[in-house]
């Protein structure tokens, strides 16, 4: 009988050919543990948003994530060592009965672990992909991956700035030449609904916040390649060192937890005319906005490109920005 079993791996990303191993070692183990390795020089996808696609999808595991696992790989006995010592160690006091892979690796780390060898699909027959294949070819990830996978690999293109900087008239005339959905900025119909005197509490900040993300996300699983987004937890931040002078803890955690995903930041220069609007407080707003988002990308080390000039200008530099990338 098994009552535990081991798959590991970085799966960058999770494919069906992971989950038909995951499914096979289900078939015969009591409890089973799937241990997800960084992957740091493989993807640019999280490690703790790899580990939720498996809790999402197979609830009953074990999830482990492996923050300070090895990244080196390949056969050689330095490397074999490297991952054989880091298992024992961090699996130290559980037994292991079955070591579940598609690998040769199989073969030392079942050894080093005294379980059994147990192979699934290792010709690919079943299931002929890999993460290689998928990671090279985006056209593949229709036939490979789950809708909660494939939603957090689309590229996700936020423009970022104070009022009136076209955001949203760009986000939609570049949804429209993609034939992608956009997300719209949830923060614009909140404030009328629960400003009062012109101005938003902590709270409604911190729920804007979330609820942005959120719709951000869900919008993700209609895509096929891109999503564009018009405002992000960014942009509510800076509305509350704006208000406050501060964000607050929660607020903080909100944009901490946003901003470790890749995405494209693309700040909206103030080079066009100002529209005022209720909800706008005036043409000096936006440039302190504006600077006060790029100086915290700037902070966080995070890429972003500034776009400019005309309407059909902006979509014209960010279409070709995207076609160079692909």
């Amino acid at each position: 009988m098994i009552k535990t079993g081991l798959v590991l791996g970085k799966f960058a990303p999770f494919h069906l050919g992971h989950g038909c191993l995951i499914e096979a070692a289900l078939a015969e183990a009591e409890h089973l543990i799937v241990l997800v390795y960084q992957a740091r020089r493989t993807t640019a996808i999280p490690l703790h948003t790899r580990a939720g696609w498996i809790r999402t999808l197979y609830p009953q595991v074990e999830v482990i994530e492996a923050a300070d696992g090895p990244e080196d790989t390949g056969y050689s006995m330095e490397i074999q060592l490297l991952h054989e010592r880091f298992l024992t160690r961090l699996l130290e006091g559980r037994r292991i009965d079955a070591f579940y892979s598609s690998e040769p690796y199989g073969a030392h780390v079942s050894r080093a672990l005294g379980c059994l060898d147990r192979r699934v699909d290792s010709d690919r027959l079943q299931v002929p992909v890999s993460g290689t294949m998928l990671r090279e070819d985006p056209s593949l990830w229709p036939l490979y991956l789950d809708p909660v996978v494939r939603a957090d690999l689309v590229r996700r293109i936020v423009l970022l700035g104070g009022p009136s900087t076209e955001k949203t008239s760009l986000a939609a005339a570049l949804a429209q030449r993609l034939g992608e959905p956009w997300c719209p900025e949830y923060g614009r119909d909140y404030w009328f609904a629960h400003q009062v005197n012109h101005r938003l509490s902590m709270e409604d900040l911190e729920s804007i916040a979330r609820e942005q993300a959120a719709l951000e996300s869900q919008l993700a699983l209609r895509a096929k390649a891109f999503l564009l987004v018009d405002n992000c937890p960014l942009t509510t931040w800076v509305y509350a060192l704006r208000y406050f002078g501060y964000a607050s803890v929660a607020l903080e955690q909100i944009l901490a937890d946003y901003l470790a995903f890749p995405r494209e930041y693309w700040p909206c220069r103030t080079d066009l005319p100002f529209e005022d609007s209720p909800d706008r407080s005036g043409p000096g707003s936006r440039e302190e906005h504006q600077e006060l988002t790029v100086n915290e990308l700037r902070r966080r080390g995070l890429a972003w490109q500034p776009v400019a000039g005309t309407l059909a200008g902006r979509v014209e530099t960010i279409m070709s920005s995207l076609k160079g990338k692909t």
